[in-house]
């Protein structure tokens, strides 16, 4: 049922490869990437609205929701073709098994990491019905993206940082960015507390009704994972 998804998760997991922000922090251009997110992000919840009708149009569902990640993954790839231009590799001196070595680490880590983050997914296969468990993939999605909508905010912060030099300009910047982060989070949280039934019922509908406690758990957990960011 699913082999007609594997070829655009393909591609746009081919694009990953393509993921060049390092490039953007590293020049301090934060600015650029956060409108690429939000631009693509935008441009792809639009389209959904837009084109996707019923059931039949999973493919056309899922190729809307991944080009926001593809969009950013080119846009930056190009940007930095633009920018540091593309000298030829040269492999006549270079030795890669150590340097495949060192990387070995950070590789089993990152992929470790992605593996946690998406372990309560296998767990809701588990242990829900279909019906429940494509509710639970839809109200993570939710709490997951208010997580990028912190690391913009946290990626500005951080940017504005370094350009202090004394330790007490720091630390005040370091305290106005917590109190940001803290104010959006109590609001945030306050209102899935009182809401998270409305909220689910409104962008989905009322069959979701049920999932508005774990729905709440679900932000309280994005806001932690926001504050481990700064």
């Amino acid at each position: 049922a699913y082999q007609g998804l594997l070829l655009p998760l393909s591609f746009f997991l081919c694009t990953a490869a393509l993921d060049s922000t390092w490039v953007l922090t590293g020049i301090q251009k934060h600015y650029l990437f956060n409108f690429l997110l939000i631009f693509g992000k935008i441009l792809s919840f639009v389209s959904i609205l837009v084109f996707v009708k019923d059931p039949e149009d999973a493919l056309l569902f899922v190729c809307l929701l991944m080009s926001a990640n593809g969009f950013v993954n080119i846009a930056t790839f190009v940007f930095a073709l633009q920018t540091l231009g593309y000298p030829r590799p040269q492999f006549t001196h270079l030795r890669l098994k150590p340097w495949f070595i060192k990387a070995c680490p950070y590789a089993f880590f990152a992929t470790f990491l992605i593996l946690i983050e998406r372990v309560d997914v296998l767990w809701a296969e588990k242990l829900l019905s279909a019906p429940q468990t494509a509710q639970y993939l839809g109200i993570s999605r939710i709490a997951h993206s208010l997580l990028q909508f912190f690391s913009a905010i946290i990626m500005a912060f951080f940017s504005e940082a370094l350009l202090f030099r004394e330790i007490r300009h720091l630390r005040k910047h370091l305290y106005l960015s917590i109190f940001a982060v803290f104010s959006l989070a109590i609001f945030l949280l306050a209102t899935v507390a009182m809401l998270a039934e409305q909220i689910l019922t409104l962008i989905y509908d009322a069959s979701f009704s049920p999932m508005s406690l774990v729905f709440s758990v679900m932000v309280l957990s994005t806001v932690v994972s926001a504050f481990i960011l700064l």
